[in-house]
C-alpha cells in the first residue's frame, strides 16, 4: 500500500526548491534581463551627468573672462566688493499715475491732461487719527531740492528723494533702474530740472518730478483709492497708482504707530522662479525721518545712503541628474517586477 502520510517538512522544501530552480532555467533571459535594465538605466544617469557636467564646467570657465564680459556681471563671476546703490522710492510710469477720474470722488488729485504732457505729478497718500499730525508730517516727507556732491555721492544722494519707474532686480548686485532716468521727487520743480550723474560706471540723468502728499480721511478711503485706482478696480479700465500710501493710526509725539502700502505686484517673479526685489525700505525711511524731523526739528534725520549685497564668490552651476530623474527610473524597475 501506498504510504498516506503527509511528505515531511524537508521534503516539500526540496520539491519546492526543485520547482523554482526548473522555472528559473527555463525563463533565464528575462532574469537577466531584469537585472541588466537597471545596470543600464544607472550608466544612463551617469553618461547625462558627466554630459552636465562636461557643460558646467565649461561655463565656469567663462568666470575667467568677468572682466571683458561685463555681461556676466551678478550671474557667475565672483564680486569682491559689491557697488553701494542709492536707495530708491517706486513711482509709477507717467500715463499711470494718479488723476482726477469720473470715478474717483477726489478732486484735489491733478488733471488727466497731464499724462499728455508728460508733467503728472507722483501722488503720496496720508491718513490717521490726527489731521494736524498728517500735515506736518506729509510736509516733511519730501526735499525741496536737488543736492549732490560728487566727491561725496552716496551721501549727499540720501538727502533727497529719489525714485525709479523701473522695478528692482532680483539682488542688489546692481539695480535696472540705474540705466533708466533717476527722478528727483520735490514738492515742486522749476523747467528744464535735470541733472547728469554717475552710479556704478553708468551714465544717467536725474529728472525732478514733482510730489503730492494728499490727506484722507481714513484708511477705508485709502483702500478705496488704490483698488479704484487698479486697471481691474474701474468700469474705465484706467490705471491711477500712487507711489505710496501711510495711515499713521494713533501715531502721536510719544507713539509711531504707522501702516504702510505698497504695490506688490512688482515682484513677479522671474524665469528661474525668484521674485524680485520692492523698494519698501526708502518708502520706510521717508514716513520715519518725516516723524523725526516733527519730533526733534528739521536737522534730525536718519540718512539712507545705500543697499548692497554681501560679497560672493563664483557661482558654481550644477544639477545633480539623478535627484532629477531617479524617482522616474525606480518606478520603471519597480514596475518590471510585476506580471
Amino acid at each position: 500500500m501506498a504510504n498516506t502520510s503527509p511528505a515531511s517538512f524537508w521534503t516539500q522544501a526540496n520539491a519546492l526548491l526543485r520547482k523554482n530552480l526548473t522555472y528559473q532555467r527555463k525563463h533565464i533571459w528575462t532574469n537577466v534581463r531584469l537585472i541588466l535594465v537597471p545596470l543600464f538605466l544607472c550608466l544612463i544617469l551617469l553618461a547625462i551627468q558627466k554630459v552636465l557636467d562636461a557643460l558646467m564646467k565649461s561655463v565656469s570657465e567663462m568666470s575667467n573672462n568677468c572682466e571683458s564680459n561685463a555681461s556676466l556681471l551678478g550671474s557667475i563671476c565672483p564680486i569682491p566688493n559689491p557697488p553701494m546703490l542709492p536707495p530708491m522710492l517706486q513711482i509709477p510710469e507717467n500715463g499711470l499715475r494718479s488723476v482726477k477720474a469720473d470715478f474717483f470722488p477726489y478732486r484735489d488729485l491733478p488733471d488727466k491732461s497731464c499724462r499728455e504732457t508728460g508733467l503728472c505729478p507722483v501722488t503720496i497718500l496720508v491718513t490717521g487719527d490726527k489731521l494736524s499730525l498728517g500735515k506736518a508730517l506729509s510736509a516733511n516727507i519730501l526735499s525741496t531740492s536737488f543736492v549732490v556732491n560728487s566727491s561725496d555721492l552716496l551721501p549727499t544722494l540720501a538727502y533727497n528723494v529719489l525714485g525709479s519707474t523701473i522695478g528692482a532686480g532680483k539682488d542688489n548686485y546692481e539695480d535696472p533702474g540705474t540705466a533708466f532716468p533717476i527722478y528727483s521727487i520735490q514738492p515742486s520743480c522749476s523747467k528744464d530740472s535735470t541733472w547728469p550723474l554717475s552710479i556704478g560706471g553708468r551714465k544717467t540723468e536725474v529728472t525732478c518730478v514733482q510730489g503730492l502728499c494728499l490727506w484722507r480721511n481714513n484708511s477705508v478711503e485709502v483702500n478705496d483709492e488704490l483698488f479704484n485706482g487698479s486697471r481691474r478696480g474701474n468700469p474705465a479700465g484706467m490705471t491711477n497708482e500712487v507711489a505710496a500710501a501711510y495711515d499713521l493710526m494713533s501715531t502721536d509725539r510719544k507713539n509711531f504707530n504707522v501702516t504702510i502700502w505698497y504695490n506688490s505686484s512688482y515682484k513677479d517673479n522671474e524665469s528661474d522662479g525668484r521674485a524680485k526685489l520692492l523698494r519698501v525700505p526708502r518708502s520706510i525711511n521717508l514716513i520715519s525721518n518725516a516723524y523725526l524731523k516733527f519730533l526733534k526739528g528739521l536737522g534730525t534725520k536718519i540718512l539712507f545712503e545705500f543697499v548692497k549685497e554681501v560679497p560672493k564668490q563664483v557661482t558654481k552651476n550644477t544639477q545633480d541628474i539623478a535627484s532629477l530623474l531617479g524617482p522616474l527610473f525606480f518606478t520603471w524597475v519597480i514596475l518590471l517586477l510585476f506580471p
